[in-house]
């Protein structure tokens, strides 16, 4: 899966704060680089309060949607293929984006973009093919952005602009 740059130390920093439990401490990763099947992947992050996790994190790189697909073990498609790349930051208690639902996912900041090329899938006992999409995706809060996003379900193309509201708690669903 992923594997850290050989010979490269990751800053890091680690700390509890007084008057609070031993669960409270706080992890802080000022920069972290690694090869996602060959492809870079540069994040830092802080997890704050153990007991009840807290994330912040910012990511930067692209990944092949087929390798992703199989780390994510999402076993609803097959035969995906396509790139993605993701310059996006996130903030909010960690299962809160594990289980999102209308009262958690206020609780959840997230902004960014994300671009999608040559993706292509079939979900599983479906006859229909997706081929050829393409996207540009921009999150602020709770809200993504979609530019030219296009491609073909079965033998229609199509093409969508616009806004999905209250959209981020779909990246998130198991």
């Amino acid at each position: 899966f992923a594997k850290a740059t050989a010979g490269k130390p990751v800053p890091s920093k680690g700390q509890t704060k007084k008057n609070q439990p031993n669960s409270y401490g706080i992890l802080e990763v000022s920069s972290f680089s690694a090869m996602l099947d060959g492809r870079p992947l540069n994040a830092s992050f802080a997890i704050e309060n153990f007991a009840d996790p807290y994330l912040r994190l910012n990511i930067n790189g692209s990944a092949e949607l087929a390798y992703l697909t199989k780390l994510l073990r999402i076993d609803t498609l097959e035969g995906v293929i396509g790139y993605a790349t993701l310059n996006a930051d996130f903030a909010g208690k960690i299962k809160d984006f594990t289980s999102p639902n209308s009262e958690t996912i206020d609780k959840v900041s997230a902004s960014g973009e994300i671009h999608l090329a040559n993706f292509a899938f079939k979900i599983k006992n479906n006859p229909l093919e997706f081929m050829n999409f393409n996207a540009d995706l921009k999150i602020h809060d709770r809200d993504i952005t979609l530019a030219g996003f296009r491609g073909m379900a079965g033998k229609s193309d199509f093409e969508i602009d616009g806004e999905l509201q209250n959209a981020v708690a779909c990246l998130f669903a198991p």
